[in-house]
């Protein structure tokens, strides 16, 4: 099980294969000299083998040979790149971009859209996990205006 990675030009994207099938990528957009490095995909069932590391290095490594930069809107990639030193010379000085990381991809940080927890969605988990049932239900005191 050697893993290899190759660039798929046709489709703007490296590929991680192992066996000869494609386990992974990660797509790409050449902006001048500049990569821009937007989303990695490694398969659910092969996760946890290393394999996310050995494509991004693989990646930078090709960047590097073509005397190019990269910027990390992927947060695998940026992460790749703050614990790995050898690559910290591949970050584009200006790493503004018109691709955005979706607001999921970024690490640490929540979309300012989507709420910490809906009150519906802490009813099912406390539900789900038997502690109480929702809001009322475990209590059994009559509410006001109300008959036993």
């Amino acid at each position: 099980m050697e893993p290899t990675v190759r660039n798929a030009e046709d489709r703007s994207r490296y590929e991680l294969l192992v066996d000869g099938a494609t386990v992974g990528f990660a797509d790409y957009r050449t902006d001048g000299d500049r990569v821009v490095l937007p989303h990695t995909v490694i398969d659910p069932s092969m996760r946890g083998r290393g394999l996310g590391d050995v494509l991004v290095g693989a990646v930078l490594d090709d960047v590097r040979a073509q005397g190019r930069t990269v910027v990390p809107t992927c947060w695998f990639v940026a992460e790749f790149i703050e614990r790995t030193a050898d690559y910290g010379d591949l970050l584009a000085g200006d790493t503004t971009s018109t691709d955005t990381p979706h607001p999921k991809h970024r690490r640490g940080e929540r979309s300012r859209t989507a709420p910490a927890r809906t009150r519906r969605g802490d009813r099912r988990w406390r539900r789900s996990s038997g502690v109480v049932g929702r809001a009322g239900d475990d209590d059994r005191r009559p509410r006001p205006g109300r008959t036993a």
